[in-house]
């Protein structure tokens, strides 16, 4: 039962997570209210706290809603991808 709850546990925090990463980057102005209440390492998945470090980034650069591409979703990935050789 114990490990029903904590696989339950993470499913609401991963959706929580990813909620907030989504309406991040759907309302990037968010980024500086919620700056100094989350960093990277608070999240449990590694990958969105890598998400979050890429919107911070992006948001330190002034890069805010973008309605011509590059889609910010597009630099957020371009951050966390590896460069090509």
């Amino acid at each position: 039962m114990e490990q029903h709850q904590d696989a339950s546990q993470r499913a609401i925090i991963s959706r929580a997570e990813r909620a907030l990463l989504s309406g991040l980057m759907i309302e990037p102005d968010a980024v500086p209210r919620v700056v100094d209440l989350v960093s990277p390492a608070d999240f449990g998945d590694d990958d969105h706290g890598k998400a979050f470090a890429a919107i911070l980034a992006l948001s330190d650069d002034g890069i805010g809603i973008e309605t011509r591409p590059p889609p910010r979703r597009v630099l957020i990935c371009a951050r966390l991808s590896p460069p090509l050789s």
